[in-house]
């Protein structure tokens, strides 16, 4: 999942997939459906040219798997 955020977004943002009122250090994407493998996945968070920001990849069926938090 790639998502794309604005230069004046807060040095410290929450993205949720489910909906939600957007604050103004949490977005929400709106969605309804499962958006998330439960084994393994990635996150992209981009500039609004591209440029990745900050990313979390997960892989549950490792035993040093991480939690994107």
């Amino acid at each position: 999942m790639a998502v794309t955020v604005s230069s004046k977004a807060a040095p410290r943002s929450r993205l949720r997939t489910g909906q939600g009122t957007d604050t103004a250090t949490t977005v929400y994407r709106g969605r309804r459906q499962y958006v998330w493998n439960n084994d393994r996945d990635s996150a992209y968070l981009l500039r609004p040219s591209g440029q990745v920001i900050d990313s979390c990849s997960y892989n549950s069926t490792r035993v040093d798997a991480i939690s994107c938090l």
